[in-house]
């Protein structure tokens, strides 16, 4: 899974370099997923909104 969040993370980078609409809510998945394994490392099971 980290090698995964590396991989959203880089993708990011790539997108905040050539924004547009669709990217943008590409970008916005990236950030819930990642905000959800932050919580699974936290040991929870649903991020809380």
């Amino acid at each position: 899974l980290d090698k995964f969040v590396d991989y959203i993370n880089e993708s990011k980078k790539r997108l905040k370099a050539e924004m547009n609409p669709s990217k943008k809510k590409l970008n916005d998945v990236a950030d819930r997923i990642i905000k959800s394994h932050r919580f699974l490392k936290q040991g929870r099971l649903t991020p809380k909104k």
